[in-house]
């Protein structure tokens, strides 16, 4: 009986996935001119996507570094070098996996699968750089809020930042709460092997806590690294936003691409394909930006996002982290 619910749960996730796409790329068919959208793209400097895929490595190369702050000082198996790579490759498989969050699950499991000692902890640490970055996001999208000059319907994106940002912690102290664990502990008591993969990912989570509880230079050095990381990504869409002639300042288009971000985070389709384009068209209507325009910037930015991602193959012939370990950059 659990193991067909557990199809039939499967099944409806699917089915909801490839119903979101169809729904998104129709809209997008329908109300948008695509060629004109294409055209645009097409148009684009190549100078100018040649310096955002720089941008974009830089980026990740840093993404690597904060992921190494995270980890407590006795976890020196992964190098800079590794860190990158393990960036990179999860770039690559997310792709081809649902939301932004799919590259996490697919670092996830590689470095399960090639680290030796500490895995669980290398784990519950992907899952708190993910967490430490949305954080980044919704306190940088607000303060874009406060500070953009010409925003058009500022109190209602301020509301909107704003209890996104109080519904994160919420959520973040629950994950963190005793309670909770004594109820996910108790929900997984059924399977044997389920169990012992909660206990060990809580009780990592736990110890990872309370390292950043008690070193918080450490901390604050990860949530200092997201500034750069969100700010280059900033930088790459307001790039594109003028060489297709879109022109609204850095803070605007800073909050709308952090917005677009966290809803591609839920795990609805391919790399956020559709979902992003919708966000972005409805986000910069509100600015007076035509659709096509909207579309444009928005494939245009998830297009360097794909070349930098597809540079991972690269990685997939290097050595794996272990032969790494004492290359640093």
């Amino acid at each position: 009986m659990r193991v067909r619910l557990k199809k039939n749960s499967k099944t409806i996730y699917v089915v909801l996935r490839v119903f979101v796409l169809i729904t998104c790329l129709t809209l997008l068919y329908v109300f948008i001119d695509i060629e004109e959208s294409l055209k645009m793209l097409r148009h684009l400097p190549m100078h100018i996507i040649l310096i955002c895929i720089g941008i974009f490595l830089l980026r990740n190369w840093i993404c690597g570094l904060r992921w190494l702050t995270i980890l407590p000082s006795s976890h020196d198996q992964i190098s800079s070098l590794g860190a990158f790579r393990y960036i990179m490759l999860g770039s690559l498989y997310g792709l081809i996996l649902p939301g932004a969050l799919g590259g996490d699950v697919a670092r996830s499991a590689q470095v399960a699968i090639e680290q030796r000692k500490n895995k669980a902890s290398y784990v519950v640490s992907i899952w708190l750089d993910r967490l430490l970055g949305l954080f980044s996001i919704l306190l940088l999208g607000l303060l874009a809020t406060l500070l953009s000059p010409e925003l058009n319907n500022r109190l209602s994106f301020l509301s909107l930042m704003t209890a996104g940002l109080f519904l994160f912690v919420l959520m973040a102290w629950l994950a963190f709460h005793p309670s909770v664990h004594t109820i996910l502990l108790r929900q997984s008591s059924r399977h044997k092997k389920l169990e012992i993969l909660t206990t060990k990912l809580l009780s990592n989570l736990q110890v990872l806590g309370n390292y950043h509880r008690t070193h918080k230079r450490a901390a604050w050095q990860a949530l200092g690294y997201c500034v750069p990381i969100h700010g280059l990504a900033f930088l790459v869409v307001y790039l594109l936003a003028n060489a297709i002639g879109i022109e609204i300042g850095f803070l605007t288009l800073s909050l709308f691409t952090a917005i677009s971000w966290l809803i591609t985070s839920i795990p609805l389709s391919l790399s956020g394909v559709g979902v992003r384009e919708i966000s972005f068209v409805v986000l910069l209507k509100t600015q007076g930006v035509g659709a096509e325009q909207a579309t444009s910037l928005s494939l245009g930015f998830f297009g360097v996002m794909v070349l930098v991602s597809l540079l991972g193959v690269f990685f997939l012939l290097l050595p794996n982290n272990r032969r790494l370990k004492h290359i640093n950059l």
